[in-house]
């Protein structure tokens, strides 16, 4: 900030640094908010994708923008530490959901049929992971003879 604003120039290596910093702080994010599954990696742009143009610095950028940013800043700063706070509260919540339930949440479907290739719900077969429950209560009981 104090090189754009006292001598209007923003260097490459400063502006390619921050790019880079940009780029890896939202893979971590991504992958903390269960984006994604891949460890977020330091050199690979994996799934999460941020790119922007070099500004020239004399002719884009203004040189007292930077500062009044900075002060516009505080309100906006307040917010998101409060929805920040929202956000790490839904992750914890949807980490235990996903230890406990023991299935990754996928996409909503549309149709209940559409998704099960038209069978309903009761007609499809359990799945070998969750084996369906029996009681073996009846088994126990005694017949009356006569």
């Amino acid at each position: 900030m104090l090189m754009i604003l006292f001598r209007q120039k923003y260097p490459r290596w400063w502006f390619d640094w921050n790019l880079e910093l940009q780029r890896f702080s939202n893979r971590v994010a991504a992958y903390l908010a269960l984006m994604d599954d891949r460890y977020p990696s330091t050199t690979d742009h994996q799934s999460v994708h941020l790119d922007y143009a070099y500004p020239d610095a004399a002719r884009d950028l203004n040189r007292w923008l930077p500062l009044v940013k900075w002060f516009l800043a505080i309100p906006h700063h307040i917010v998101l530490f409060f929805l920040s706070i929202a956000a790490v509260i839904a992750a914890i919540v949807a980490w235990f959901a996903i230890l406990f339930t023991r299935r990754y949440p996928g996409a909503p479907s549309t149709s209940s049929k559409a998704s099960s290739g038209g069978k309903t719900e009761s007609s499809r077969t359990p799945s070998p992971s969750r084996p369906t429950r029996t009681h073996h209560s009846d088994s126990h009981r005694k017949t009356p003879t006569s």
